[in-house]
């Protein structure tokens, strides 16, 4: 109930301003929601994961940054933000890596400079 002032009249209680901005309302919004609206402010590129042998058309990569998931389909060009095609882009970078890393080392499973470490000690 409102107080009265002297005049009888009630009296008005000031509220504090609220001031509310961009910053203050992401503060309240999950991890992965901030991430969406920032992959949605981003320009799209357009990317494609090739299918692997034996994966079916419909097939899908998932990229989950900071809780926020998205899921790619593979075999096709689609357009995605360029954060998440950086992150394929270093994926498969590093895939290609370790497969060639792979085929470097010999059928023991070891490679030139592990054989050439063994014969010198």
């Amino acid at each position: 109930m409102a107080k009265k002032a002297a005049s009888g009249a009630p009296k008005r209680v000031r509220k504090p301003a609220v001031r509310v901005t961009e910053n203050s309302v992401q503060a309240h919004l999950g991890k992965a929601e901030r991430m969406r609206l920032h992959l949605e402010a981003q320009p799209k590129v357009p990317i494609m994961i090739p299918l692997t042998p034996g994966e079916v058309t419909g097939s899908t990569e998932s990229v989950i940054l900071n809780g926020y998931r998205l899921n790619i389909r593979k075999g096709e060009y689609v357009h995605v933000p360029e954060q998440v095609a950086r992150v394929i882009m270093e994926s498969q970078q590093q895939t290609a890596q370790a497969i060639e890393n792979y085929f470097l080392m010999n059928s023991e499973g070891k490679s030139k400079a592990m054989r050439q470490k063994e014969t010198t000690n």
